[in-house]
């Protein structure tokens, strides 16, 4: 219930005039910045005159209003909540096992009941809400708590060795331990320096040498203004607002980092949030995903060094076709179209396919910085360059915030520094190698760290034999660049035109091994997203799909017992950005899919439109999607399949295989249901190409 008191609440702002002119009055003179030191203190000094400048330009105003968000608290919880700190009190007084157990069903009790008065709030507060703007992110927000109301915020109670762990500062310190096992490289040895002794490449670029003022501006204003800050506090919005001379003293700085391969100290360190992963124990180390926030000063830099390096990398054709992870006009559905090509292709020919599925452990937090180092030192770049990732990359410490308190720092030692976007151009280099060990006729698909490979034949021993020498070589490789192999999750399937069957793994398991460990045999493996099946009939995936959408529908549901204006508008709007993005990400595989799901997958959207509005009982499918304006489900998909390859550049891997595939001779006599994505491709094309002449 929502009192009616007059409330009075305290706002902080930023007068940005003032923020500007106390700037604005420091005179800018070009220091040439000739050492490491100096570069360290022209940092430090440039932060602390933004960060006086917000402090001295910030101000507090107080709003009375009737209309504040206030929710009275019942009587009832706030006696539970008296009694469970007297509790605690007489706890930490005696010790008694009797005492702590009573405040632990206390403290439970109070959770549950304020759970259910915060939805009986939040009902409330969504039948206020008189239009939605899909614009306002406020908007949205409400609907994403409407989505999660039972999720419950994370308790921060850690178990340990049996023993409750309730102190935020010991839990920071504990996960902050956890953290820096994993950021420690197994079986150091004293490697030699890659850097060391390799000669330096002179036919290099010579943009390569410096930052421009153009690059300088774009990276500016590619930065994204709801970022989180690092330790500093200084966050992008604020970076978008400095005056000239402060945009200056920073070029000037960036340069000389750039120059000297030389990143400011204080931008190594980096603040790491736990976030709960979904449906895991709360109170377990490993239950916890850690989110990176570094300071946004140097993520603009390293956008800048990002871009030059991507930008090299794609131009001299570095990477090789198979990898399409974090690259320009590359997606995972490239992967997950050539290898369903592959697969229909040779089940044309009755041809078996047998595919393993590679699951590398904790991959970017457990590459070697030597062998980082390595990579990026035997690419013909600038020497600034090299010198600077090396900089960028060494050296590096976190410490773990939990409720506003800190954990001890800790070093990083392998691994890509998560939160930068230069992490993973960083990490596709170096693993990228891979495919130098997979030899012909061995096919395979990289998309990050997510490596697949496949090969076909008649016979089962076959591809057996091709398979587990591309296992041993991608060992070998994994052993070379420190990197492990996940036995446990790493799969195999055989694609079949049998399908799953109950004698599957008897009959068509295939007997591969990492080492002396069989690998497991998955006829349902999830990949980039998509649950494959032996036969790509693709009917385990939309059981997937509905699994994704349930809550989404749910919301759907809530949303039309409130009595709101524009109701239906809203659940629109909550439909096409929320579920039918799910549907489209299916629009590579619809055209193999099976008739069953592309049936059912109608069917679903049909039931969604429905609750969107209610129509007659008989009314036509047709209708029901012409009335909300929305696309049926085939037409949607061919035009976005058709959309995708259309806008493929020639030079993709997947152009030169769809020509090849147009021009051979073996693909002319199809039967239907074993069209391949390429077929349905020349289907739809030779359909466009009549309406256009017509």
């Amino acid at each position: 219930m929502s009192g009616s008191v007059c409330l009075t609440k305290t706002f902080k702002s930023t007068n940005w005039a003032k923020f500007d002119k106390i700037l604005a009055i420091q005179e800018f003179k070009k220091v040439e910045i000739e050492n490491k030191t100096q570069l360290n203190i022209e940092t430090e000094t440039l932060i602390a005159d933004i960060s006086k400048a917000l402090e001295e330009s910030r101000f507090e105003f107080k709003i009375k209003s009737e209309k504040f968000d206030y929710v009275k608290i019942p009587e009832y919880l706030l006696e539970l909540i008296k009694k469970k700190r007297k509790i605690k009190r007489l706890y930490q007084k005696t010790n008694e096992p009797m005492h702590k157990k009573l405040h632990n069903l206390l403290e439970k009790t109070i959770r549950t009941e304020l759970t259910k008065y915060k939805d009986h709030h939040l009902n409330e507060k969504f039948k206020d809400l008189k239009s939605f703007n899909q614009t306002k992110s406020k908007d949205w927000k409400l609907i994403k708590d409407l989505e999660n109301r039972n999720l419950s915020k994370p308790t921060h109670c850690l178990k340990i060795n049996d023993i409750e762990i309730t102190n935020e500062t010991e839990i920071a310190n504990h996960f902050a331990e956890h953290l820096e096992s994993i950021f420690t490289e197994k079986n150091q040895t004293n490697k030699p320096d890659p850097i060391k002794n390799r000669a330096q490449c002179e036919d290099y670029d010579f943009e390569q040498n410096y930052i421009s003022k153009s690059e300088f501006i774009e990276a500016l204003s590619n930065l994204k203004n709801n970022a989180a800050p690092g330790e500093d506090r200084i966050n992008n919005k604020t970076l978008k607002r400095l005056p000239i001379n402060c945009l200056n003293r920073i070029f000037n700085i960036f340069n000389a980092s750039f120059r000297l391969g030389h990143l400011p100290f204080s931008w190594k360190s980096s603040v790491i949030v736990m976030v709960p992963k979904k449906d895991k124990p709360q109170n377990e180390l490993s239950s916890y995903r850690p989110i990176s926030l570094i300071n946004c000063l140097s993520k603009w830099l390293e956008k800048i060094i990002n871009q030059k390096l991507k930008n090299w990398i794609e131009k001299e054709n570095i990477l090789p076709e198979t990898q399409a992870g974090f690259r320009k006009n590359r997606r995972t559905q490239d992967q997950i179209l050539r290898l369903n090509q592959a697969v229909f292709y040779n089940l044309k020919k009755k041809h078996l396919t047998g595919a393993v599925f590679f699951d590398l452990e904790k991959a970017f937090d457990k590459t070697p910085h030597g062998g980082i180092l390595e990579s990026i030192y035997s690419l013909n770049i600038s020497p600034f360059l090299k010198n600077w990732i090396k900089s960028f990359i060494q050296n590096r410490d976190f410490k773990v915030r939990v409720d506003g308190m800190f954990s001890s720092p800790k070093e990083i030692n392998c691994g890509v520094p998560q939160g930068s976007c230069l992490s993973p151009t960083l990490f596709i280099i170096y693993f990228s190698e891979i495919s130098k060990f997979i030899l012909e006729p061995i096919e395979h698909a990289i998309y990050a760290d997510d490596l697949v490979i496949w090969t076909s034949a008649a016979c089962k021993r076959e591809i057996q034999e091709k398979l587990q020498i591309a296992i041993n070589a991608i060992i070998a490789f994994c052993n070379i660049k420190g990197l492990i192999i996940n036995k446990n999750k790493t799969t195999q399937i055989t694609f079949c035109t049998a399908g799953f069957r109950k004698n599957y793994k008897k009959k068509y398991g295939l007997d591969l091994k990492i080492n002396s460990l069989k690998i497991p045999i998955d006829p349902f493996p999830v990949f980039l997203g998509i649950k494959l099946d032996p036969k790509l009939s693709y009917d385990s995936h939309l059981n997937f799909v509905k699994q994704k959408i349930a809550i989404k529908i749910n919301t759907i549901c809530k949303i039309k017992r409130l009595k709101l204006k524009n109701n239906t508008k809203i659940r629109l709007t909550i439909y096409k950005s929320m579920i039918r993005s799910i549907f489209d990400y299916c629009n590579v595989i619809y055209h193999v899919a099976s008739q069953k799901f592309k049936t059912n997958i109608q069917k679903l959207q049909n039931k969604i439109l429905r609750n969107i509005k209610s129509f007659p009982f008989k009314s036509s499918t047709t209708h029901i999607h012409q009335s909300l304006n929305v696309q049926i489900i085939e037409e949607r998909m061919n035009h976005l399949f058709y959309k995708y390859i259309t806008q493929k550049n020639r030079e993709d891997i997947i152009i030169k295989d769809l020509l090849t595939y147009a021009l051979s001779e073996e693909n002319e006599d199809t039967q239907s249901q074993l069209n391949s994505p390429f077929d349905s491709f020349l289907k739809l094309y030779r359909v466009n190409n009549k309406k256009l002449k017509h």
